[in-house]
């Protein structure tokens, strides 16, 4: 889960593309990875194949709830970069 929160941070703080992009980036990025991390669980064995639905939804909520935390980042280093220039 924290790997899914920090690709949704990380995209959004990169982008800057807008609070609702970037939640709809980190759900997207915190999805994938987390169904290819239960993916390869379940392909070697170590969870039931009931987790894959559950962990992927986990991780999609994960990633939407790092993307707006990104985006304050992205805020932020905009205002402290505008400042710097006075």
């Amino acid at each position: 889960m924290m790997v899914a929160a920090t690709a949704g941070y990380m995209y959004s703080m990169n982008t800057g593309k807008g609070w609702f992009s970037g939640a709809t980036g980190g759900a997207i990025a915190g999805g994938l990875g987390g169904f290819a991390g239960f993916g390869l669980s379940v392909l070697l064995g170590d969870v039931a194949t009931g987790y894959l639905p559950i962990g992927t939804s986990v991780c999609v909520l994960t990633g939407t709830l790092g993307g707006p935390f990104g985006q304050m980042a992205y805020n932020l280093r905009e205002i402290a970069r505008n400042n710097s220039k006075r």
